[in-house]
């Protein structure tokens, strides 16, 4: 059996978005090299990643695109 590992971002209201529907609060810390190796590790050969509707409509449309590539390259040959 594989085990199941959760990373939610989210706000202490509850909401993933801010007041007027924006998500780019939840990359403020993309040039942390730290965490960047850390999401790249989560994306890696043998992980699944496990996302709600929206979120999977989200990022099937980003990860085919080369701005993807350019700001994750561990991650967006994955997608």
């Amino acid at each position: 059996m594989q085990k199941l590992i959760v990373f939610e971002s989210i706000s202490v209201d509850g909401c993933f978005a801010d007041a007027d529907g924006g998500m780019s609060w939840a990359h403020a810390g993309r040039d942390d090299p730290e965490f960047a190796d850390w999401v790249g590790g989560n994306a890696s050969a043998g992980s699944a990643l496990l996302f709600g509707r929206k979120t999977y409509e989200i990022m099937e449309a980003f990860w085919p695109t080369p701005l993807a590539a350019e700001q994750m390259p561990v991650v967006a040959p994955c997608g």
